[in-house]
């Protein structure tokens, strides 16, 4: 290659054309200071026909120099002469090999290419008759030419940019070696020599390797998914480690060449041809094979284009296949065996399996599953080697047990399994199942070899174990030949990766195999948490215990318990964590309680246990309640909540020996948690009576214990009403209950009210008739829906009838009784008497007494209260309440009465009206009769939501009548009806529809007018139901009460009334509302409405007229007299109608802002002139006042005595009076100069003033 005339080098760099997809070549000057960088154009049949190969040497990219344009061109030329050269080169040389010397010459810098050492016989390789093709490499983006450069190996040259190509091209000092550039691990040759012994071959990889650190480094030996035993460096073992994919690599330390030795086992390929290797070996320069075969090949070769030498070994009996190979990342070697004439092989098999395993305290278990097939004969029986511990438990054929025999050869066992049918090449393989067991010391430590089970003629056996740990066991694997790790959780089968507990999983690749463990017993920590609940009975005591358990180190099994003597063990549970539980003979210290874990509870690291027993008790005495104790485990404390019944009191008994000591136990301080396991039947608002906490094991709680009679009291109220026909009266009593519960009432009923009471609250289950009792009555017995522990209130009523109506200013006494209570003691009765409208009530007196501070008074809403009645002794001894009731003459109602009324009037743009009136009515008959306006013009009726079709008109009057439904009933309904009035016939004020022969009680009236439009204050007769609320720029008034709200106050109820007729007036465009009320029928409505422009002329024009006029008259004395007139006025006004002055006020505002704008206008006019008048109208500083009195008089102290001095002319020696008017007049309009300023106007001679 031409060189430039500087005398440096040209080079080829690979690099990106952005514009396309191709790649293409650049090139760059070298830098001077790397002179011995060369180029050498040589010959690689792995490579292709021609490679440009450079020194691993820095090559440096100078940086683009625009200014210097001769020498980029000098540079494109040099360029394209070298691509022209190479082309010329590659087309003439094409199929020739290079030159010896293009080959052995090498620069005296450069890095010589060492050969790699042979640990081999060294085999000459038959050259290939043509070369490889070359392999080309398309490459789509920049980022994938990224990742080419990086999985290159040995790369002819890096590019470097950043800190890393200024730290190399740094200047080093005088003597010092030049940096290195990092370099790749390097493999310079691969030699591979063995045996074949059967279907296996016992393989060594000899490597010679390269490594540019110290390391450590760690090196791809490839060997994908092989069994490798060992490597060593000069006898030193390496590490190994398997990389995933399968792959292994080896740790190397030091920088250098290292020879390294890997052992391996390949299982061999059996092939119709023959036989072959296969392996995966990493790429080097210099690649050998060596094997020795057992046989005698008649064939080999290993690749398409590459024979291997045969050469026969062991007096003819074998032959060694060698063969000098090109670069390659996989090695296939096979060959063809050499049959005699009529000899007959062996049969062949091959089987593929798995094995799980399980470690048990005291059993090694071993299920093996094999799929077995005939590659070679036919078999009529299996032959498995087994171990001499093995203990066949079970044997499967195809699904199916079948017998099995165990010949011992010597000191191994075999067992033979025979087959019903022959086994052949091509039949379906036979699925063999097999269980063995070996006993282990379930206590102690034991260590066990497992090799398998071979299987006789067999070629091929491989599969997966998986093992599994179901004990408190540590278990050590020690691996040896045949076996490779692997992870349990990806790489095993589905069967084996299914089973629970499998840790540890291996691959073998023959058997047997040399698989050591080591198997020492380690039982689980186990900690406890205690959360006992005790709940004390008359005779006996319930032991409620959770136990919470932590457990680590191991997996709990069974787990042991005391139970100390007394306690009677009821259950153990819960079901999902306790398989079963079983109690052992009484011992001293108790009995054992065992209770076998689930499978869930021994894989968990935490569960609860639920332990339930009883002891009896005796309350008179001090009493030691036992409690569970775990055994041979760590107990953290508990707590302990006793519960006891309401007739008892508890507390911790004094007690300092034994282990059931006082200071054990000591109060806590919080609250039970809201997760406490209560007992059922009670909750976490049950206060308990003890709440404990302790440390340690205690076998029992010292308590001492009270036991109380059970009090119950109870007190009754009376709420009676009196009517024409009898009294009805609801009656509480409410029970106490201390020290005990209560579970039923029983009831004293009297004659008269026998079948005429009710329960009306309480929980009461069932009633139970008891039978008569010796007053005539009966007694009945209410049964409790749960127990009464501290409060309960019951809830009755009853009616005592009068033998004779009521009659007007008749009097008749009545006797009233009440439901009595015989259990336990009874408070003073309660009783309130009241009366339906029309009767006057007495109290005869008589064991009634009236309660302080009461007076006859009504509440809203209730009926007329006449007496709160006290009986002066108890319930037992208070006899029946005496009343006195008088009937009084009754005024007669009418026959329709509407409760509520609901008027809503749309005013339209064009002043018509729109009227809907819903009248909610309570009583009615079968008619109504309604009267509307004389203009108006009835639309529609509806009356209890369904439309009525006819409506009669009443003659000589503008009233209607229509019927009610006959589904309408007698109950109150609601009536809505809409009218409309034209705009031409309304009139003012407006006229409310009204009931014929009825009455309205309550009546709202909804206004709704367009938005340009205000109603001026408050109608008379009406009351103001609006609140005022801020829209955009002015306040305004609208309902306190949506429509929504409205419509459910006129139907009696929360539904929508409006949206039920199907009359919605919603959306009505630009409108707003005004609300009305007035009590009892609706009067006439007379309002004012005014569109908001004509309100704000009315009320802003005067307001506008007086403020000019005080801004024109400006007196100050009248200036407080009218603004406290002014505040009188608005006083007055918003005390009496409050609305209309607030409207007032607001339109005003317009007519206020103009006459603050006018006030600011005069007063920037009034400015000026008030300036003047206070310098040369009134004396001042600048000279004394004028005399005019005498014309000679001047004045003083104006100017200055030069010629620029303002004088006075005289005129005249007349004396003449200042024009003072005119003075003010001509400043305040701005004539006259300055010389006019502050001296007399002279006078004219023509008789006038003037200048």
């Amino acid at each position: 290659m031409p060189a430039c005339s500087q005398g440096r080098r040209l080079c080829g760099l690979g690099g990106w054309d952005r514009g396309g997809s191709i790649g293409h070549v650049l090139y760059s000057e070298v830098a001077s200071h790397t002179p011995q960088l060369g180029l050498r154009l040589t010959r690689d049949r792995t490579r292709g026909p021609f490679w440009i190969s450079f020194p691993r040497k820095l090559i440096q990219l100078p940086p683009r120099r625009s200014s210097d344009l001769r020498r980029l061109i000098r540079l494109l030329t040099w360029g394209v002469l070298a691509v022209l050269a190479v082309g010329f080169l590659s087309s003439a040389r094409a199929g020739e090999d290079p030159p010896p010397s293009a080959v052995e010459e090498t620069k005296p810098n450069a890095p010589a290419v060492e050969v790699a050492k042979p640990v081999a016989p060294t085999v000459e390789a038959t050259k290939p008759e043509t070369p490889p093709p070359p392999v080309y490499i398309f490459l789509n983006s920049p980022a994938e030419l990224e990742e080419l450069w990086k999985k290159l190996k040995q790369p002819d040259f890096i590019l470097m940019s950043g800190d890393e190509l200024r730290k190399q091209t740094e200047p080093q000092p005088q003597g010092a070696n030049p940096p290195l550039v990092a370099e790749a691990v390097v493999v310079r040759s691969v030699a591979i020599r063995g045996e074949v012994a059967g279907e296996m071959a016992n393989l060594s990889v000899h490597l010679i390797v390269s490594t540019p650190t110290p390391g450590p480094n760690w090196v791809a030996l490839r060997l994908d998914n092989q069994t490798v035993t060992r490597a060593i460096e000069k006898d030193r073992p390496l590490p190994l480690r398997v990389i995933p994919g399968g792959g292994w690599e080896v740790e190397l330390s030091g920088q250098g060449e290292h020879q390294v030795q890997v052992d391996l086992k390949v299982r061999l390929r059996s092939t119709t041809e023959g036989r072959s290797l296969e392996l995966g070996i990493p790429e080097a320069p210099s690649t050998q094979v060596a094997l020795d075969v057992d046989q005698v090949v008649s064939d080999a070769q290993a690749g398409p284009v590459e024979p291997v030498n045969r050469e026969p070994i062991r007096e003819g009996k074998g032959t060694r296949l060698s063969s000098h190979l090109s670069p390659r990342s996989r090695l296939d070697l096979s060959w063809r065996v050499e049959a005699e004439p009529g000899a007959q092989l062996s049969p062949l098999l091959s089987i593929q399996g798995d094995i799980a395993i399980d470690v048990d305290p005291g059993a090694f278990r071993a299920r093996s599953s094999w799929a077995i097939k005939s590659v070679r004969g036919s078999m009529r029986s299996l032959e498995l080697r087994l171990d001499p511990d093995d203990e066949v438990l079970e044997v499967m054929l195809d699904g199916r047990s079948i017998p099995a025999g165990i010949e011992r050869d010597g000191a191994e066992r075999r067992l033979s399994i025979p087959l019903t049918e022959p086994l052949r090449p091509g039949v379906s393989p036979k699925r063999l199942s097999m269980t063995t067991q070996r006993k282990l010391p379930p206590q102690a430590s034991a260590r066990l070899s497992f090799h398998g089970f071979p299987l006789s003629n067999a070629k091929e056996q491989f599969g997966a174990i998986g093992i599994a740990q179901s004990g408190n066991l540590v278990i050590s694997p020690t691996v040896g030949r045949g076996l490779r790790r692997i992870d349990p959780r990806t790489e095993l089968t589905d069967d084996l990766r299914a089973r629970p507990g499998t840790f540890l999983a291996y691959q073998f690749v023959d058997q047997p195999f040399d698989l050591e463990l080591r198997i020492e017993p380690s039982p689980p920590l186990v900690h406890f948490d205690a959360r006992t609940t005790v709940s004390l009975g008359a005779g006996q005591a319930k032991i409620d215990t959770w136990l919470g358990v932590e457990t680590a180190n191991g997996r709990l099994f069974d787990l042991n318990l005391v139970l100390p003597r007394g306690l009677e063990l009821e259950s153990v549970g819960p079901p999902d964590m306790v398989e079963s539980w079983q109690l052992s003979p009484q011992r001293d210290e108790g009995r054992i309680v065992t209770a076998r874990l689930t499978f869930r509870a021994q894989e968990g690291n935490s569960f609860g246990l639920h332990l339930v027993g009883r002891q009896v008790i005796d309350p008179s005495r001090p009493v030691a309640l036992a409690l569970f104790q775990p055994r041979e485990s760590s107990l953290g404390g508990g707590r302990i909540a006793v519960l006891a019944e309401r007739n008892l009191t508890v507390d911790v008994a004094e007690r300092t020996e034994g282990s059931a000591r006082t200071e054990a136990f000591r109060s806590a301080r919080q609250e039970p948690p809201a997760d406490w396991p209560w007992p059922p039947g009670r909750s976490a608002t049950d206060n308990p009576a003890l709440w404990l906490r302790y440390d340690g094991t205690p076998a029992s709680l010292p308590l001492r214990m009270v036991v109380h009679p059970r009090s119950v009291t109870h007190e009754t109220s009376l709420v009676l009403q009196v009517g024409r026909r009898g009294v009805d009266g609801r009656q509480e009593t409410e029970f106490a209950v201390h020290f005990g519960t209560l579970e039923y009432v029983d009831v004293d009923v009297p004659p008269e009210l026998v079948n005429r009471w009710e329960v009306e609250d309480g929980d009461v289950a069932s009633r139970t008739d008891l039978g008569p009792t010796e007053r005539g009555g009966r007694l009945f017995r209410l049964k409790l829906a749960d127990e009464v522990t501290d409060r309960a209130k019951l809830t009755f009523r009853f009616r005592r009838s009068l033998a004779i109506e009521l009659e007007p200013d008749r009097a008749a006494e009545v006797d009233v009784s009440w439901l009595r209570f015989p259990l336990g003691e009874s408070a003073p009765v309660r009783a309130r008497v009241a009366s339906d409208s029309g009767i006057r009530v007495e109290v005869v007196p008589g064991g009634w007494q009236r309660a302080a501070g009461d007076d006859a008074t009504a509440s809203a809403g209730a009926l007329p209260l006449q007496y709160r009645l006290l009986s002066s002794k108890a319930e037992s001894e208070t006899p029946p309440l005496r009343l006195t009731a008088t009937a009084l003459t009754l005024t007669p109602l009418p026959s329709l009465i509407a409760s509520r009324l609901w008027l809503r009037t749309v005013q339209g743009p064009e002043n018509d009206l729109r009227t809907t009136a819903w009248f909610w009515v309570e009583a009615h008959e079968s008619t109504l009769s309604v009267s509307l306006p004389p203009e108006a013009v009835l639309s529609r009726v509806r009356v209890g939501g369904v439309a009525v079709e006819r409506k009669e008109q009443l003659p000589n009057s503008t009233g209607y009548r229509f019927r009610f439904p006959s589904q309408a009933g007698q109950g109150p309904l609601l009536v809505a009806l809409e009218y409309l009035i034209p705009a031409s016939a309304v009139r003012h004020p407006w006229t409310p529809p009204r009931l014929l022969s009825g009455i309205v009680q309550q009546t709202r009236w909804e206004v709704v007018v367009p938005s340009s439009r205000e109603i001026v204050g408050v109608p008379s007769g009406w009351t103001d139901e609006n609140q005022w609320y801020w829209d955009k720029y002015v306040w305004r008034r609208r309902p306190w009460k949506s429509t929504e709200d409205l419509a459910s106050w006129a139907s009696g109820s929360t539904s929508r009334t409006r949206g039920v007729n199907g009359w919605d007036e919603d959306g009505r465009g630009d409108y707003h509302a005004y609300l009305f009320e007035h009590p009892g029928q609706p009067p006439e409505l007379r309002l004012l409405i005014a569109t908001r422009g004509s309100l704000v002329a009315l009320c802003s024009g005067p307001v506008l007229a007086l403020g000019v006029f005080v801004i024109v008259y400006r007196r100050r004395r009248f200036r407080l007299i009218w603004s406290v007139l002014l505040v009188l006025v608005l006083a007055v006004a918003a005390s009496a109608q409050p609305s209309l002055t607030l409207q007032v006020v607001q339109c005003a505002l317009v007519g206020v802002v103009f006459t603050l704008l006018a006030a600011a206008l005069q007063w920037i006019v009034d400015r000026p002139r008030r300036g003047t008048t206070a310098v040369f109208g009134e004396p001042g500083q600048m000279g004394p006042a004028p005399n005019g009195g005498s014309s000679v008089n001047q004045l003083g102290g104006v100017g200055s005595d030069d010629s620029t001095a303002i004088r006075i002319r005289q005129v005249s020696t007349m004396d003449h009076p200042v024009a003072i008017s005119q003075l003010g007049s001509d400043t305040a309009s701005g004539r006259g100069g300055s010389r006019n300023l502050g001296q007399p106007i002279e006078p004219h001679p023509s008789g006038k003033n003037g200048p």
